[in-house]
């Protein structure tokens, strides 16, 4: 069921049996680079672009 800010669940987790650490390292990862993505350019960026830069990485 799709919450007001789009589908619910759509957060990072661990697949089935690998944990929770994990999935915290996975989102510090993403964190990290999205502060990165936010720093050079020098905080223009929102979360479309942010977005956009993240879906051309893989993500």
């Amino acid at each position: 069921m799709p919450g007001p800010w789009g589908p619910v669940g759509l957060l990072p987790v661990a697949r089935w049996g690998e944990g929770p650490r994990r999935a915290a390292g996975y989102r510090r990862a993403l964190v990290a680079e999205i502060r990165e993505i936010h720093t050079d350019h020098k905080g223009t960026y929102g979360v479309r672009r942010v977005h956009a830069e993240l879906r051309g990485f893989g993500h």
